[in-house]
């Protein structure tokens, strides 16, 4: 789609991009070309101002998650509650992600406040 000018910010009715969409399903090539070759914006978020660093998280795609943080997503943004990337791995049972995200430089407290 984007090869054939499609817009890569468009977004779905809960607002998701096609990045967030490819973060979620786990679909790491996807992502690297949006963000590479597109200029994908990693920090667009859904209407739940879900980012698609958390979607990754939350769904355990540990090879997405390492992509997006190479690619400069905030580790730290929280949803509209208060959820991040790491509570959202903790609160699924994400353990890998989790680990990732710690290595990562996110603060561990936040997967203590759930």
């Amino acid at each position: 789609m984007a090869e054939r000018g499609a817009n890569v910010e468009a977004t779905d009715s809960s607002g998701r991009t096609i990045l967030g969409l490819g973060a979620t399903a786990g679909h790491a090539d996807v992502v690297r070309h949006l963000i590479e070759k597109h200029g994908a914006n990693v920090e667009i978020a859904s209407t739940g101002g879900v980012t698609p660093l958390m979607w990754a998280a939350l769904e355990g795609k540990t090879d997405v998650v390492r992509i997006l943080l190479e690619k400069g997503a905030s580790i730290e943004q929280a949803d509209k509650d208060g959820m991040t990337a790491l509570k959202l791995a903790a609160a699924f049972g994400q353990e890998e992600v989790a680990q990732l995200l710690f290595d990562s430089g996110a603060d561990p407290k936040e997967a203590l406040a759930l």
